[in-house]
């Protein structure tokens, strides 16, 4: 996997995140109860959200990510 697939990916998982957070505010504020459809958008938010620290953690061991110490 190249760097520049690998950039793609977190960046669309974290769009993908952040839509999923706004579909569970939407449904929140519309449907004044709890709602099916507000569970599944934050399970969907909950299973990106892991996904991309599994992306993550995978690139950091194929080596296309390094940690760094704050200078």
């Amino acid at each position: 996997m190249s760097i520049v697939l690998f950039r793609v990916l977190v960046i669309a998982a974290l769009l993908a995140i952040v839509a999923s957070l706004g579909s569970g505010l939407f449904f929140l504020v519309r449907e004044r109860e709890r709602s099916e459809r507000l569970v599944r958008a934050l399970t969907v938010r909950i299973a990106l959200s892991i996904g991309l620290f599994v992306l993550l953690l995978l690139a950091w061991a194929a080596g296309l990510v390094q940690p760094h110490g704050v200078h």
